[in-house]
């Protein structure tokens, strides 16, 4: 199978797909869904892996430019997140992160 139809058929998996809640008995309007991965799905886990694992890079590389001199080290590594699963802690503190108004 081609990379291009792989990606289309990831594609069509995700771009028809309607759902519902149920909640005390009530089932919801339908709705489309515009992000996430679906639930239950065997893909869903490999996807969200894929997705996901660019964050401690990028969040390492933000903080390594804004804040050079307050950076928590743990063995020569910048520790502000950390992933398990589905399950993503961020780590910092209120007065060392520039925060706009």
């Amino acid at each position: 199978m081609s990379a291009r139809l792989l990606l289309l058929l990831l594609k069509n998996l995700f771009d028809h797909v309607s759902i519902e809640v149920l909640l005390s008995d009530q089932i919801s309007h339908q709705f489309h869904p515009h992000t996430g991965v679906l639930q239950g799905s065997v893909l869903s886990p490999i996807l969200y892996s894929h997705y996901i694992n660019s964050l401690p890079t990028l969040l390492r590389t933000v903080e390594a430019q804004v804040l050079p001199s307050h950076s928590s080290k743990f063995n020569n590594l910048f520790i502000n997140s950390l992933l398990y699963a589905d399950d993503v802690a961020l780590l910092g503190t209120w007065d060392t992160i520039p925060l706009e108004k």
